[in-house]
């Protein structure tokens, strides 16, 4: 099972501040979980599968930009 991580945990596992992980998460663009109704928590694979389809995504758009 994958290790939960807490906000500052997961900040720096994306290399981020706190305060874009919550602007992301605020916005529902950032996989988290809510354990107890009270405690905000990531796992890092799915940090991960986030991280890499953000830039894959941006990737793409940068190459329909070009194309144009």
């Amino acid at each position: 099972m994958t290790r939960l991580l807490n906000k500052k945990e997961a900040a720096e596992y994306l290399n981020v501040s706190q305060r874009t992980l919550d602007y992301f998460r605020e916005r529902g663009n950032l996989p988290f979980h809510i354990i107890g109704g009270k405690l905000v928590r990531f796992r890092a694979d799915e940090l991960e599968q986030w991280a890499t389809g953000r830039t894959t995504n941006n990737t793409d758009k940068e190459k329909e930009t070009e194309n144009d």
